[in-house]
């Protein structure tokens, strides 16, 4: 295939994909079966290491139609992120720093959180840089979505 022809096909492609928002559609009924509000605590994992605080918090996480956020979650950041169809869970804050992984399954959210270790009174991660904080999250669906009612 010549280069013109690749080059062409390519940039077809991209422009297909830009206006399918580049990722496939999100809802149906593979994903909005996660659908409602989650509700549980989040502490701290075993291996937390130096410069990561104790945590024992109450969250909650609002999913709908193939997106789950939280507004209020570490001093107020949001953060926000996608549930597959498997029920994946993927999130991070709006600075990039924190990120969440984990999965939905029969109504309930498990996760784990990482964030940077603060040097913050803690001279191991001011000496040997910054580590990681791991943090568990478990909570079930405290609410489903509402079924719409159905007029005849």
């Amino acid at each position: 295939m010549p280069i013109l022809r690749r080059i062409a096909l390519l940039s077809l492609l991209i422009a297909q994909a830009s206006c399918a928002g580049g990722q496939p559609s999100r809802t149906g009924p593979s994903v909005v079966r996660f659908d409602g509000v989650y509700r549980g605590m989040q502490t701290s994992a075993l291996y937390g290491g130096p410069g990561c605080p104790a945590v024992s918090k109450a969250v909650h996480f609002d999913v709908a139609e193939g997106r789950i956020l939280t507004d209020k979650h570490n001093r107020h950041r949001r953060m926000e992120g996608t549930v597959d169809p498997d029920g994946s869970v993927a999130m991070q804050d709006d600075r990039g720093q924190r990120q969440v992984f984990g999965t939905i399954l029969n109504g309930r959210f498990t996760a784990s959180e990482t964030s940077p270790a603060s040097s913050r009174g803690s001279s191991y991660v001011r000496i040997n840089g910054a580590t990681s904080c791991t943090t568990q999250i478990d909570a079930t669906r405290a609410s489903a979505p509402e079924a719409a009612d159905s007029d005849p």
